[in-house]
C-alpha cells in the first residue's frame, strides 16, 4: 500500500458506473461547494479580528491566526469544487474519455488544487488573469497554510500571500462569477452533450 492512499476496508468498493454519474455531475461539485463554503462561514468573522490585531500592533494569538488560515482552506476547497463543476460541463468528452480509459480514478483534468489552473480548464482564462493573486493565495490554502504547520519547501512559504480585509468579499465575488459560468453551462448543455470549452 502506497503512503499516500487511506487504508481500504475489503470488499467495500463503490460502483464504477454510480463513480463516473457523480464525477459527471455538476450539481456534486457544486453542493459540496456549497457545504464547505456553509463550514466555512462562522470563521469569517476571524479576518477581521486578526487584523484588528495587526492594526494595534500586535501579532494575533495563535489560535486566532489558525483560524483564518482554516477559513481560506475551506474556501480555497469550494472555489476548487465550484471550477470542477464548471470543468465537467465544459470538458465532459475529455473526463468520459478518462474515465473509458481508468473507470476508478479521478480523472487527471479534475486532480488539482491549483485554481489558477482549475480556473483556465474551466473556460475561465480571463478570470485566472485578473484573479491570479487571490487564487495563487487560496491554493496556498488547500495546498498547506490551512492544513500544516508549514509548508513542504521553504521555498512555497512566501505562496500564503498574507491577509487582507477584502479576502472574504473577494471570495463571496468568486463564488458569484463561477456560479453565473455554471449557471451559463447549465442552459447550454443537457445531460450526455458535450460542450466545446
Amino acid at each position: 500500500m502506497s503512503v499516500d492512499q487511506p487504508p481500504q476496508a475489503p470488499g467495500i468498493k463503490l460502483d464504477p458506473a454510480e463513480f463516473r454519474r457523480i464525477i459527471l455531475d455538476a450539481s456534486a461539485w457544486e453542493q459540496t461547494a456549497d457545504a464547505l463554503l456553509s463550514a466555512a462561514q462562522p470563521l469569517r468573522g476571524s479576518v477581521e479580528e486578526v487584523l484588528t490585531e495587526f492594526r494595534a500592533n500586535r501579532f494575533p494569538e495563535s489560535l486566532q491566526w489558525q483560524t483564518v488560515q482554516v477559513y481560506f482552506m475551506l474556501c480555497a476547497y469550494a472555489l476548487e469544487n465550484l471550477f470542477k463543476a464548471r470543468i465537467v460541463q465544459v470538458q465532459r468528452s475529455v473526463i468520459e474519455e478518462q474515465l473509458r480509459r481508468k473507470p476508478d480514478d479521478l480523472p487527471g483534468l479534475l486532480a488539482s488544487h491549483n485554481l489558477v489552473n482549475l480556473a483556465v480548464r474551466a473556460g475561465m482564462k480571463e478570470f485566472a488573469d485578473e484573479e491570479g493573486f487571490f487564487l495563487k493565495k487560496l491554493s496556498a490554502a488547500s495546498l498547506w497554510y490551512g492544513r500544516y504547520p508549514l509548508p513542504r519547501t521553504t521555498a512555497d512559504f512566501g505562496t500564503a500571500g498574507g491577509v487582507g480585509s477584502e479576502d472574504p468579499a473577494w471570495i463571496d465575488s468568486a463564488v458569484a462569477n463561477i456560479k453565473v459560468e455554471i449557471r451559463r453551462g447549465q442552459t447550454t448543455t443537457t445531460p450526455g452533450e458535450t460542450q466545446a470549452c
